[in-house]
């Protein structure tokens, strides 16, 4: 791998972190509603409301005010909340391990489902499995994330106990609770993932079975097992590499649905009490944090590119 490759893509993970976190600062300004009237009440009298700005930098203008947060972030320093008063930096640390832990079970378990039904349904393409397959994939896709949690806890919490039908306990107190608190969120959010992940992987294992080396490797009389995981399985990973990429950004703070369901305490629900009382600390915080999230893991993406086609490492 290029060292300029690796810097290009840095230089522009740091652009791109810039301009999320201008952004950010601005649509929080821009946002209906003054926080000092969220925090302090309807109530609250004029002069209540210019001391909450003076105490919160809200009355000093808006560049000095984003050089203040900004040199901050730097330092690794998000501010207070204005509503709890909590150090943002140690409210972000605390919520993004579930989230995590949540997303990180949640795409580990979609692959372990997705990717064997993937491969065996394209090798038995317009079969019964595969029929039976997407059948499957259909039903999953189209039923709703909250519908399948409630499914989950009414079976496997409240009719078998198997696992607590909400709540979460951190790993330095019980990892084993830990993780059967969120085996339920994590099947959840885990059985649509598998959905789109079998699509995506199937139409590429098909694509490829159907490549001149694949049929040259079937001509000279190579086993089935040996075509689909020397030959077919790595260059039609590319596509699903770049999902899971996405999605493993989109469902740090997405999974709002699921968090609030299993009463997981997230970024998602840390995001969304902080829309609600419009607590601009804490939303440029998680926005920003995810953000970073973001552009890490897809930088991870470009250079497992190389390793899964080494033409493209050949090409850079």
């Amino acid at each position: 791998m290029r060292l300029s490759f690796l810097a290009a893509r840095l230089g522009q993970a740091v652009i791109v972190l810039f301009a999320v976190a201008v952004a950010t600062f601005a649509i929080g300004r821009l946002l209906p509603g003054d926080l000092a009237t969220a925090v302090l009440g309807q109530s609250a009298t004029e002069e209540q409301i210019a001391a909450f700005h003076r105490r919160t930098g809200a009355d000093r203008p808006v560049s000095e005010q984003f050089w203040t947060w900004f040199t901050g972030v730097l330092h690794g320093d998000f501010g207070a909340s204005a509503t709890s008063g909590q150090n943002v930096t140690d409210a972000l640390a605390d919520r993004l391990q579930p989230s995590l832990l949540l997303v990180v079970f949640a795409e580990v378990l979609a692959l372990l489902i997705a990717v064997p039904a993937a491969v065996w349904a394209a090798y038995r393409r317009g079969r019964a499995p595969d029929r039976a397959a997407n059948a499957t994939s259909s039903v999953l896709l189209a039923t709703p994330q909250f519908a399948l949690a409630i499914v989950l806890i009414y079976l496997f919490a409240v009719l078998l106990g198997w696992f607590p039908a909400t709540g979460y306990t951190p790993p330095h107190q019980n990892a084993a609770q830990t993780a059967r608190s969120l085996v339920l969120p994590a099947v959840t959010l885990a059985l649509s993932l598998a959905a789109v992940y079998f699509r995506v992987l199937r139409a590429g294992v098909v694509e490829t079975l159907q490549q001149d080396y694949v049929l040259a490797a079937r001509a000279q009389g190579l086993r089935p097992r040996e075509i689909l995981t020397r030959h077919t399985l790595r260059p039609s990973l590319l596509p699903l590499v770049t999902l899971v990429g996405l999605n493993f950004g989109f469902l740090v703070g997405g999974a709002v649905i699921v968090e609030q369901l299993f009463a997981i305490p997230g970024l998602g629900t840390y995001a969304l009490s902080a829309v609600q009382t419009k607590d601009f600390a804490v939303l440029q915080g998680v926005v920003l944090l995810i953000a970073a999230l973001y552009v890490l893991v897809n930088l991870a993406v470009d250079l497992l590119y190389g390793v899964l086609d080494p033409r493209i490492r050949h090409a850079r």
